[in-house]
């Protein structure tokens, strides 16, 4: 069946919507987006069609959305914080409406989420290179006559020490300008795998463009200074270019190899320096651990996190109420600078099983469980390494704390999910 006008306009404003989510500086861009894409996703019709599969197995993922929203709505009623538990289930909420929209789509919308994937990629990498040419223009200065080019944003730090301490515009906040280092790492390493997934599929063309993206990528993870986000990018890096290299012979194995044992080294040295620097924080006075979000703070928010969550394991604390206990907590065991911060647990699993207990947690546990057996069952290295991604992304970071986290949650993985839905057993495809 030839698509309508309306089922073109709403795969553009899927597509709208997925570009979107590297430059989300403001929530603004978002709300726009989406509202654009309800419109034409009512204005295509054919609801009798679209709902055919509502109760079917074929949409659990989206019901497992969809009681993850519910609990947090559910959180709301005893919360003693009002304002904000329905500010977070406001936030929350394109956990419903983007599955809904993608799993009730046309069959037209579900063929192209490739195209989707593409359009994001191809985002990614823009806000990439911008970033980039940003970080060249904001160190380059005019003095005296003549022209500095001088990256370190504290004048009484050495290069090195602007990097450790992520005071450089080639850095971290400094350097990730449209959204959260955090979220940046995550898109990109995600761009990374379907970039590599592409390359694997024997017809892909364009195969020189794609190894310069991943290139400028693989930079760009670097600069971004997000440890969890480096990590996963080195380890994609290093499956998908062992799964290539296979192909290619001998010779470019011991290439590949030797390559390998060098980047290993030289990113163990520079991991190492920045470790001695936050052991050296950590043997500091408590005040001055105190000032700067560091991994030991991070640690202590972790114990304290689980200790809160078993308090109240079954039901938690409420949906707004996260924050108050927590910083409350944090006080009694004279954490002052953190509880007044009301800084999070940075970790997903934690927040949920603190905000709405065991049950939520379980629930969002299901929401990947779901997924990685499609991608078991389609032998789909992208979707397995998509969910394995964020997965980890979870540990270090409340992702769904923030518009961004919930937008790429709610909108990359259902889109993926559908994409290998519609592949045979063992493509490559992208």
């Amino acid at each position: 069946m030839k698509p309508t006008f309306w089922n073109k306009a709403n795969l553009v404003a899927i597509c709208i919507t997925a570009s979107l989510l590297p430059f989300l500086y403001s929530s603004y861009w978002a709300s726009y987006a989406s509202w654009f894409w309800a419109l034409t996703w009512l204005a295509e019709g054919g609801f009798r069609t679209k709902f055919k599969d509502l109760f079917s197995k074929s949409s659990l993922l989206f019901w497992a959305y969809t009681l993850f929203l519910v609990l947090h709505v559910i959180g709301c009623l005893y919360s003693e914080n009002q304002k904000e538990a329905w500010f977070d289930v406001q936030v929350k909420v394109n956990l419903f409406v983007y599955p809904f929209m993608l799993f009730f789509a046309n069959e037209y919308t579900k063929q192209k989420m490739g195209l989707v994937l593409k359009v994001f990629t191809f985002s990614v990498i823009l806000s990439s290179f911008i970033c980039i040419i940003l970080a060249f223009y904001n160190s380059i200065s005019h003095v005296d006559g003549n022209w500095v080019f001088n990256p370190v944003v504290c004048c009484d730090l050495s290069w090195k020490n602007s990097i450790l301490w992520d005071a450089n515009y080639f850095s971290h906040n400094y350097f990730s300008f449209f959204t959260h280092p955090s979220y940046f790492s995550m898109f990109i390493c995600l761009a990374i795998a379907f970039i590599f997934n592409d390359l694997l599929n024997p017809q892909t063309t364009y195969k020189k463009l794609k190894f310069s993206a991943i290139v400028l990528l693989s930079i760009t993870i670097l600069l971004v200074s997000a440890r969890i986000g480096q990590i996963i990018g080195i380890l994609i890096l290093g499956y998908f270019s062992m799964v290539w290299i296979h192909r290619k012979g001998l010779v470019f194995r011991y290439i590949y190899y030797t390559f390998s044992i060098g980047l290993i080294l030289s990113l163990g040295y520079m991991f190492s320096q920045r470790f001695v620097t936050l052991f050296d924080l950590a043997n500091q006075k408590e005040e001055q651990n105190l000032i700067t979000e560091n991994n030991k703070l991070r640690f202590i928010m972790w114990r304290e996190g689980l200790h809160i969550a078993m308090k109240n394991k079954w039901v938690g604390v409420g949906t707004g109420d996260v924050k108050d206990v927590v910083s409350q907590h944090l006080k009694k065991i004279n954490l002052v600078f953190a509880s007044e911060k009301k800084i999070n647990v940075h970790n997903q699993y934690l927040e949920t099983f603190v905000g709405l207990g065991l049950f939520a947690l379980l629930n969002l546990l299901f929401i990947f469980f779901i997924a990685m057996v499609l991608g078991v069952q389609q032998k789909s290295k992208l979707l397995i390494i998509l969910i394995i991604s964020i997965l980890f992304f979870f540990i270090t970071e409340s992702m769904l704390n923030r518009l961004n986290g919930v937008l790429f949650f709610s909108l990359l993985l259902p889109v993926t999910y559908l994409y290998v839905r519609n592949l045979k057993v063992g493509s490559k495809q992208f």
